[in-house]
C-alpha cells in the first residue's frame, strides 16, 4: 500500500490473489483474502485514497422500462405472478425514494402507511445511518404506471425540479460529491453556463 497511488491497485492486487487460489481450488473459506487481515487492508486503502468520482450509468428510456415492467408481471406461461409484481412495486418505490436495494429490503409491511397523496414509510437503519436513528421515508403518489430507474435515475429527475439542499435530504447523501455521482448534467445544463455570461 506504501506505493499505491489509487485504491483500485490494492483492489486488483487482492483480486489476483483471490483469482490463484480460486484456481488451485482452495475452499473460499480457506482463501487468504477472506481473512480479517486482508479485508482491514482493503477498508484501509479505500481510506486513505478515497474511491474516484463515477457517474453513474445514464437511466434507461422511459419507454422501454414501461414495456419491461408492463410484461414483467406475467411469467414464462403468460400467468399472473403475485413475485413479479412484487420486484415490478419494489423498483417503482426505489425510484421514487432514491432507494439503494440494502435500503428496501429492510422495509417490512407493517412500517408502511398509505394515504390519498402519499405513502410513508419508516426505514430503521440507512448505509449512512451513523447512529442508527432511522429516517422516515414521504413518497407522493404518482401519476403514471412505470419509472426510469432506481436510485440512479430518480436522482436525476429529483435533482432537476428541486432544490440541492431537498435533493441531499431525500436521497440521504452524506456529502455532495457522494450526490454529485448520480447526476450527470446535460448538454443544455453545460451550455447555459457560459451562455449566461452574455458575450
Amino acid at each position: 500500500m506504501d506505493r499505491a497511488d489509487s485504491f483500485s491497485v490494492v483492489k486488483t492486487a487482492s483480486g489476483a490473489i483471490f483469482a490463484v487460489h480460486d484456481v488451485a481450488m482452495v475452499p473460499r473459506e480457506q482463501n487468504p483474502t477472506k481473512s480479517e487481515l486482508c479485508k482491514a487492508v482493503r477498508e484501509q486503502a479505500k481510506r486513505k485514497f478515497g474511491l474516484s468520482v463515477k457517474h453513474k450509468k445514464a437511466a434507461m428510456p422511459v419507454a422501454l422500462l414501461a414495456a419491461g415492467i408492463r410484461a414483467y408481471h406475467t411469467d414464462s406461461r403468460g400467468e399472473f405472478s403475485i413475485i413479479r409484481l412484487t420486484v415490478a412495486c419494489m423498483a417503482a418505490v426505489m425510484w421514487a425514494g432514491c432507494l439503494r436495494y440494502s435500503d428496501m429490503r429492510m422495509i417490512w409491511v407493517g412500517a408502511l402507511r398509505f394515504y390519498s397523496t402519499h405513502m410513508v414509510f419508516l426505514l430503521t437503519t440507512r448505509k449512512n445511518d451513523q447512529y442508527s436513528e432511522g429516517d422516515v421515508v414521504y413518497i407522493a403518489r404518482g401519476g403514471k404506471h412505470f419509472c426510469p430507474s432506481m436510485r440512479s435515475g430518480g436522482a436525476k429527475v429529483v435533482a432537476q425540479r428541486m432544490s440541492f439542499a431537498k435533493f441531499m435530504r431525500h436521497g440521504h447523501w452524506v456529502t455532495q460529491s457522494a450526490a454529485m455521482r448520480y447526476i450527470q448534467p446535460s448538454t443544455e445544463e453545460r451550455v447555459s453556463v457560459t451562455a449566461a455570461a452574455e458575450y
